[in-house]
C-alpha cells in the first residue's frame, strides 16, 4: 500500500526501505511471540542469556539484523548496482565512492554473520543434540542463510527476476526460522 501512493521512484526506493524494516520487525515479534507460547509459565524478564551459545545466538541476530537492514538501504537507495564484481567492488581494495562503501559494508556483514552463524551451527551440533528444536532450528536457519548469502552473491553478476525474488525469500525465511 505504501509503494502505490509515491509517484516518484525514488521515494518509492526509501518507502521499500521503510516497509522491510516494519516487516522485519514484525516478524521478530511474531516469532519471539511464538517462542515465549512453548513456554506459558516463563516471565520473559527472568530468561537469563548465561550459556555461551545463547550469547552467541543473541550476537548472530543482531548481525543478521545489521545484515537486512543494510541489505534493504543497499536495495532501496538503488546502488546494488555499482559493484559488478565479488568479494571487491573494483580491482581497489578501497571503496571509491560512498555506493562502493555501502555494499562493501553489506558484504563485510555477511561475512561477519556467516562466521557467526557457522560458529553457531557448530556449536549446536556438538553441545545442543538433546535440544532437537535448537538443533533442527538452527540447522534450518544455516542452510536457508548461507543460500540467501550464495545467492546474494551470484546477484552481482546479473540474475532473472524469480531468482532475485528468491534471494528475498530466503532472507525473509531464514530470519522467520
Amino acid at each position: 500500500a505504501l509503494i502505490a501512493i509515491s509517484p516518484n521512484m525514488k521515494e518509492r526506493g526509501w518507502l521499500n526501505l521503510a516497509h522491510l524494516l516494519v516487516s522485519l520487525f514484525t516478524m521478530a515479534g511474531v516469532v519471539i511471540a511464538s517462542a515465549a507460547s512453548f513456554y506459558p509459565g516463563t516471565n520473559p524478564r527472568n530468561l537469563s542469556y548465561s550459556s555461551p551459545f545463547s550469547r552467541l545466538s543473541i550476537w548472530l541476530l543482531i548481525s543478521v539484523l545489521a545484515l537486512f537492514i543494510s541489505g534493504a538501504i543497499v536495495k532501496a537507495s538503488d546502488i546494488g548496482n555499482v559493484c559488478t564484481s565479488w568479494p571487491l567492488c573494483s580491482p581497489e581494495v578501497f571503496p571509491q565512492n560512498l555506493a562502493e562503501a555501502f555494499n562493501l559494508i553489506h558484504r563485510g556483514l555477511v561475512g561477519l554473520s556467516g562466521l557467526l552463524m557457522g560458529i553457531v551451527l557448530m556449536k549446536a551440533w556438538r553441545g545442543q543434540r538433546t535440544q532437537t528444536t535448537v538443533l533442527t532450528a538452527a540447522t534450518a536457519t544455516a542452510v536457508l542463510f548461507f543460500a540467501q548469502a550464495l545467492l546474494g552473491a551470484k546477484l552481482v553478476q546479473g540474475f532473472p527476476t524469480h531468482l532475485i525474488w528468491l534471494h528475498q525469500a530466503t532472507a525473509i525465511a531464514s530470519w522467520g526460522t
